[in-house]
């Protein structure tokens, strides 16, 4: 039975979208179960899992360039029931089927190559901005749509980011950006992460808040201690603002893209790491990971060639 309902969820998964009549745009509401439950102690989980979803894009990406293998040790294969059970994404999505019904397991995504053809929910409004949906020009039977990361802000300094940054390239599995509900933490191209790691380094050492700390515990790479000197205060972090094609500007929410992965015994944060990592060899694409994505509305207008964002209070929808 567990094959079964691997095979009939990775089916759900790859299914076209199906694209909704003008009177039928209120869609279906279902229960999303997140896998992991992110607090202090737990990143390293979370990065773990991660793994299983990077190596799960990596295939697609690599199936779709045409270098996917079956065969040998370093097999690039998928094993679908290993990656539902393991969590190659974020959420799980119970569905029934047949008479009397069947549960079974399902990935939902959101990376846009698996989003509905028309909207869902309206976004719109002053507070909405868009960017165009791209398809990647090396990999002409990838299922992903990206979008162009033009540049980052890390606090007032811009960083010298090029179109070569986190664009496409035609070597390895073709670079970009995407936007996926499927992984947890944001991962960046090599050099645009560097970037953004020596610009948050200065600036916290300007601040003078905090102490270097090992993140090898929590399996990130940037960390902190509080000072001794700060009374137990909220320690200041710069802020992160990311610009995409067409004007369209992110500033990320600070819990979105730094927090406490280790507490004491009274709650109080002791280490805090950034929850960004550098991408890796096996997928050379940049990934905006759900904790951004946290509290905003998402729109893939796959028709419209748009990708639209506006700040939500998720709590109470």
């Amino acid at each position: 039975m567990a094959s079964t309902a691997a095979i009939l969820a990775l089916i759900l998964l790859l299914l076209p979208p199906i694209a909704l009549a003008a009177g039928d745009l209120n869609g279906f509401r279902a229960t999303l179960t997140r896998i992991h439950q992110l607090s202090p102690g737990k990143h390293s989980e979370a990065v773990r899992r991660d793994g299983h979803r990077l190596a799960f894009l990596s295939y697609a990406a690599t199936a779709a360039a045409g270098k996917a293998t079956t065969t040998g040790t370093n097999s690039s294969s998928v094993n679908v029931q290993a990656q539902l059970e393991n969590g190659a994404g974020a959420y799980n999505m119970n569905i029934s089927l047949g008479t009397p019904p069947l549960d079974f397991p399902m990935l939902p995504s959101t990376h846009a190559g698996a989003s509905p053809r028309r909207p869902v929910h309206a976004v719109e409004g002053s507070v909405v901005q868009s960017t165009p949906l791209l398809k990647n020009p090396y990999l002409q039977r990838s299922t992903l749509y990206y979008v162009n990361l033009t540049g980052i802000a890390v606090d007032s300094t811009e960083l010298p980011v090029t179109g070569s940054t986190f664009g496409f390239t035609q070597t390895g599995l073709g670079g970009g950006t995407i936007v996926d509900s499927g992984t947890t933490l944001t991962y960046l191209a090599k050099d645009g992460y560097a970037m953004v790691k020596q610009a948050f380094q200065s600036q916290m050492a300007n601040l003078n808040q905090t102490t270097p700390a090992s993140g090898a515990p929590y399996d990130l790479d940037l960390c902190y201690k509080p000072s001794a000197g700060g009374g137990g205060k909220a320690v200041r972090v710069p802020r992160l603002a990311l610009r995409f094609a067409g004007g369209a500007k992110y500033n990320v929410p600070v819990q979105n893209y730094f927090a406490g992965v280790e507490a004491d015994s009274q709650g109080r944060v002791t280490v805090a790491c950034l929850l960004v990592l550098p991408a890796t060899d096996d997928l050379p694409i940049s990934i905006i990971g759900n904790l951004m994505q946290m509290d905003m509305h998402l729109l893939y207008d796959i028709d419209g060639g748009m990708f639209s964002f506006a700040p939500a209070d998720c709590a109470k929808l």
